[in-house]
């Protein structure tokens, strides 16, 4: 009698652990589309069993696995890193291909050409007043150009610090979100085993990721440690140490200093890439075209004699905070196309028109024409180069999100099988509970 309850009792937990597994299972396939799910299952184990010791063997439920596995997570994040990166990149730039144009059709490059066409024609009729006229109107053209290309960086510039406040104010979000998991974990260290809260908070660490590069590390409480670029704390614990931006636009920890040198991947090291490098080098090298230009048509002009047979009282071109302008007053009489060794003749002239074709060692060795060709294929090169990395990155971040779905992502297949091998044996199990129930009932009605 003794052992026909001993058996009944190591069948009733036997499918209890079945359950339990059928439970996991079922879990699994309710969960295979989740975002940042790791599949589960638990380690069935063998009972003892030794019969004269009064061991009826049986199946024990073992831990509860998860198949994530931390080198796929990090190789994820490390891909979302400068997947994010580059996009924002390739975003902001994609700005700038509308203000340099380098094809010369129009912009600064076909207004440099067209103005030292002008100075040819005077050369031909220097004392010809329209055509001075339009000399005057092509200058114009050229400090409208170079004003436009100014503009341009400006609003670029605008627009690249509106993102990196909200790229900011995303890496505070998350870094919220984790801060209350860490609150969670800290309050109940078993909910670290739950596989619905460790599915979110490890889309929150992708979703972070695809903003800033970060180290984590998991803490003896089983809260998060979040440092971005590796060094710069954004969340311990139950702590929250969130980035932000100066009046100045500069990027800051939570104790104000400058971090902008420690991110090196994600959307903001992209936003920080083209606010602090790209922009600045293309508004220095529009700055030195346009204070090359002036200086040396300027200083051509004041060598020679305007159509009244005077020195010029003003230069041609001004650079105010390295924008091109024609000065205020200046005419049309006032172009000095004369030599001051041939008053009325086209000497100066040649000499102006000439400066279109020379090398200025002040540019690299290059005309004014090519030296605007370097500074528009400069940004075209940084577009299309931040475009092949983003479509690298890209192809990188979708293996790296495959071979984590292979190793512990749910294929519904094998849990098809898993659940049908588990029904099974809970139908065998609760037949075989159902053989010893009769029998027991047989053998209290002998004994009575």
């Amino acid at each position: 009698m003794g052992s026909l309850l001993t058996a009944i009792s190591t069948a009733a937990e036997s499918m209890r652990t079945v359950q339990r597994a059928i439970d996991i299972t079922g879990n699994n396939v309710l969960n295979a589309k989740t975002p940042g799910f790791a599949k589960q299952s638990l380690t069935l184990l063998p009972r003892e069993m030794n019969i004269e010791g009064g061991l009826a063997g049986g199946l024990a439920a073992g831990p509860q696995i998860s198949y994530r596995a931390q080198s796929y997570e990090t190789a994820v994040q490390g891909s979302a890193h400068q997947q994010g990166r580059y996009s924002s990149q390739t975003q902001l730039l994609s700005q700038l291909e509308p203000i340099f144009d380098i094809s010369g059709a129009t912009g600064i490059g076909a207004s440099i050409d067209k103005l030292f066409e002008g100075f040819s024609l005077l050369s031909v009729t220097p004392n010809d007043q329209p055509v001075r006229q339009d000399l005057l109107e092509r200058a114009n053209d050229l400090a409208n150009a170079f004003r436009y290309a100014s503009d341009g960086l400006g609003t670029t510039a605008a627009s690249v610090d509106r993102r990196l406040s909200e790229v900011v104010a995303a890496v505070n979000r998350v870094g919220a979100e984790i801060q209350s998991y860490n609150q969670i974990v800290q309050a109940d260290i078993s909910k670290a085993n739950d596989s619905g809260l460790d599915a979110q908070v490890h889309q929150q660490l992708e979703d972070l990721a695809q903003y800033v590069d970060f180290d984590v590390l998991r803490r003896d409480d089983q809260s998060l440690q979040i440092n971005v670029g590796g060094q710069v704390p954004l969340v311990i614990g139950s702590h929250l140490f969130e980035l932000k931006t100066d009046v100045t636009g500069n990027l800051r920890d939570a104790q104000d200093n400058d971090i902008a040198g420690v991110i090196g991947g994600g959307q903001l090291r992209g936003v920080l890439d083209v606010r602090n490098n790209a922009i600045p080098a293309l508004r220095a090298d529009l700055a030195q075209l346009a204070t090359s230009l002036a200086t040396s048509v300027n200083d051509t002009l004041r060598n020679g004699l305007d159509r009244n047979g005077d020195p010029p009282t003003l230069d041609l071109f001004t650079v105010t905070d390295g924008e091109l302008q024609v000065t205020a007053g200046f005419t049309a009489d006032q172009l000095a196309a004369a030599s001051a060794t041939a008053p009325g003749g086209n000497g100066n002239a040649l000499e102006l028109a000439a400066l279109g074709t020379r090398k200025h060692a002040d540019l690299g060795n290059l005309t004014f024409s090519q030296s605007y060709g370097y500074v528009a294929g400069k940004a075209g090169r940084w577009l299309n180069e931040s475009r092949a990395q983003e479509s690298t990155h890209a192809s990188l971040l979708t293996q790296a999100q495959n071979l984590r779905a292979d190793a512990s992502g749910v294929s519904l297949d094998e849990e098809a099988a898993n659940l049908i091998a588990f029904q099974r044996a809970y139908q065998a199990t609760a037949e075989l509970i159902r053989v010893l129930n009769s029998l027991t009932e047989t053998t209290i009605n002998i004994i009575r």
